[in-house]
């Protein structure tokens, strides 16, 4: 979908330029911000599993071939905004705690469970 809103943005020419048109950066911001709500601390396993999908559809797009660099760049942006909430949510819950690597990047699953 964030393509198509690319795409989409390519072929719209506003009528004046105080005309607002839907950007994919404006996409992808009301996307992240949507799922992510109020931030990572929510008690709710459904909420977590939404946010590990939101991070790996990011991921996944950020890595797919023919990706305009624009996207990229966006994309990344909001990778790195999650992982500045989550280390602020795990930073609330338990100062003193270090993140565990608990499988290798892409390769093995591990089961979150919360903060």
């Amino acid at each position: 979908r964030v393509l198509q809103v690319y795409r989409a943005e390519q072929f719209q020419i506003p009528k004046d330029a105080s005309s607002m048109m839907f950007r994919c950066s404006d996409y992808l911001t009301e996307l992240v911000s949507g799922v992510l709500g109020k931030g990572l601390d929510v008690m709710a396993p459904s909420e977590w599993h939404l946010h590990k999908s939101l991070v790996g559809g990011l991921k996944e797009l950020y890595s797919s071939e023919g990706l305009p660099e624009e996207v990229a760049s966006h994309v990344m942006f909001h990778l790195e905004h999650i992982l500045q909430v989550a280390d602020a949510a795990h930073q609330r819950v338990s100062p003193a705690a270090t993140w565990q690597v608990c499988a290798k990047e892409g390769r093995d699953l591990c089961s979150c469970k919360g903060l």
